[in-house]
């Protein structure tokens, strides 16, 4: 187990602040944390595309922190399966 912070702070370490900071401004989508969740995380669900199924597919898996490269998008198509991985 470890703390969320601590993950955050090591994802934001490996990737980069100026990578992050260039996402930021290029995409259109949210870029970082959008759902801060608990203060410990044990289990970690990495996918594509944050919506509804994926998240569905992390809360049966037990994830309580999940990463995605693309961020919440109202224009996603909801009815298809992301791949979760833990």
């Amino acid at each position: 187990m470890v703390s969320r912070d601590e993950l955050i702070d090591f994802v934001h370490s490996t990737i980069g602040v100026d990578l992050l900071s260039k996402a930021s401004r290029k995409d259109e989508l949210a870029n970082g944390v959008q759902i801060r969740g608990g203060n410990e995380v044990s289990v970690v669900a990495l996918g594509v595309s944050l919506n509804e199924e994926f998240l569905k597919q992390a809360v049966a898996i037990g994830s309580n922190f999940s990463m995605f490269h693309h961020g919440f998008d109202v224009r996603t198509d909801h009815t298809k399966a992301e791949r979760t991985y833990c």
